[in-house]
């Protein structure tokens, strides 16, 4: 099922997810405390511990390390240095390095040493006939400072099968030029569907399926299941800076039950809540967002 989502770029649209509807309505528009005012005082947006973690979120910066650390040194992860750090990397990104760039980045998630942030990145590249932008989902492994893959986290097999499931795989697997790629089988593997349906766009032009499974965040929770929700690249120009999403329940992993019941956890006095799932965040948040602007690096 898919949702497609925009970050102050236009309206939001539908969405579809695995195993249930949902419907989305109109963004609604930013009021004066939520817009970024270029210049105005840093506003505070949260901060949160989660497994020894700690997040800070402001107009700033979005940025987490040890809590123990982060008045010491450098944070593991910094929305801000990660960006200007792209274009510092030998042949980075050569071609979005040439202009301006811009960047909105919104808090995901927060589980135990895991941080997700919700990105848009645009900009304008000199004798281009229109910007590029684009949208997207990233959770960071904060003892390394590195995002990981679905498949970091969840046993391949049980993403694999909920793909399968999933109407809109299904839809591309019927489809005549993956059948042509698969040779007329059904996929054998995680690794061989996304190989298969890599490049398929969908009939409306929306969303690819380019990188199944390399950019997702968690959701909520239901039973001993966890929603994620992957994002997925716009399929065609006239979709640049949107975000579709395909949810997915999986098992919970063992090495996560703690953290992610904590982080899903409502505030009740306990001291039992820590971090954060993306239905509250959405929720709680709203419109609130860390901007960046940065001059051409090349």
């Amino acid at each position: 099922m898919i949702k497609a989502n925009l970050l102050a770029v236009k309206p939001v649209n539908q969405m579809v997810t695995s195993q249930r509807q949902v419907s989305v309505g109109v963004s609604p528009s930013k009021s004066k405390q939520d817009e970024y005012q270029p210049g105005a005082a840093s506003q505070f947006y949260y901060r949160g511990i989660s497994q020894g973690y700690q997040v800070n979120w402001s107009s700033d910066d979005l940025s987490a390390g040890r809590a123990q650390d982060m008045s010491q040194t450098e944070p593991s992860y910094s929305a801000k240095e990660s960006l200007e750090a792209v274009c510092k990397k030998p042949g980075g990104d050569d071609w979005a390095c040439t202009g301006e760039r811009r960047s909105l980045v919104k808090l995901a998630a927060q589980v135990g040493k895991y941080l997700s942030v919700d990105q848009l990145d645009t900009g304008y590249v000199p004798g281009a006939a229109h910007d590029w932008s684009t949208r997207y989902l990233q959770t960071i492994n904060l003892d390394t400072g590195k995002p990981v893959a679905l498949t970091d986290l969840f046993p391949e097999k049980a993403i694999f099968s909920a793909l399968m499931n999933d109407p809109v795989i299904k839809q591309a697997l019927a489809s005549e030029r993956v059948k042509e790629r698969l040779n007329g089988k059904s996929p054998a593997s995680l690794t061989e569907l996304k190989q298969a349906v890599a490049g398929w766009v969908s009939p409306d032009g929306r969303f690819s399926l380019d990188g199944l499974g390399d950019h997702f965040t968690f959701h909520h929770l239901k039973g001993e299941q966890v929603a994620v929700r992957l994002s997925l690249p716009y399929g065609v120009e006239a979709y640049r800076g949107t975000m579709s999403q395909l949810g997915l329940y999986l098992p919970i992993p063992a090495g996560l039950e703690t953290e992610l019941k904590r982080a899903a956890a409502t505030e009740d006095g306990t001291g039992r809540k820590a971090g954060m799932l993306w239905s509250e965040a959405e929720q709680k948040f709203g419109n609130r967002e860390t901007y960046f602007e940065l001059p051409p690096a090349r």
